[in-house]
């Protein structure tokens, strides 16, 4: 509690003062504390600096931008809204339009009697030529850049082998294999 007050520059309360009275550890706490209290303060004025001249237009800088970017956010979160918003309109008017057009009875289909093989979708599917012509177009970039990559990594070891191994392990590397 004394270290509190001492340091706040505020009075101490009776009780404390009551027991500082009795306690000589507590006085002698007391009187250390308000002596370098009253130390710091002397030499703290001596020590005072004045603020840079700059100091007020880097604050006001800041707090412009500051608010500018608030600005923006705020604009950005009422576009967001109002596409939201929009969104909404559209799906409940979409959801409205099925509900309409599921809940009527189709009159068309009343009138047809074909047989469900009737009804049946005519889907031409792909011959296996055109599947695997298909196939080979998709592929063809992944192979062109598969063979790209293994010759730059053939170059990149031939070049590694000429710098690293020596010359006569390297001939005998290229010589082809006489059996």
């Amino acid at each position: 509690m004394v270290s509190i007050r001492v340091d706040a520059n505020s009075a101490l309360p009776e009780w404390v003062r009551n027991h500082i009275h009795h306690c000589t550890v507590c006085r002698e706490t007391y009187k250390s504390a308000t002596a370098l209290n009253q130390q710091l303060s002397s030499s703290a004025k001596d020590q005072k600096r004045g603020a840079s001249p700059f100091l007020h237009g880097k604050i006001m800088s800041a707090i412009r931008s500051l608010e500018n970017v608030q600005v923006e956010a705020q604009r950005g979160r009422s576009r967001l809204g109002w596409g939201m918003a929009a969104g909404m309109v559209c799906l409940v008017a979409a959801s409205m339009v099925w509900l309409r057009l599921s809940s009527r009875p189709d009159q068309n289909a009343a009138k047809s009697t074909a047989s469900p093989a009737e009804l049946a979708l005519n889907v031409k599917l792909p011959s296996a030529a055109q599947v695997d012509q298909w196939t080979k177009t998709f592929d063809a970039p992944l192979e062109q850049e598969t063979k790209l990559v293994l010759r730059d990594a053939t170059a990149a070891i031939n070049t590694l082998a000429r710098g690293f191994l020596p010359e006569d392990l390297l001939a005998s590397s290229t010589e082809p294999a006489q059996h």
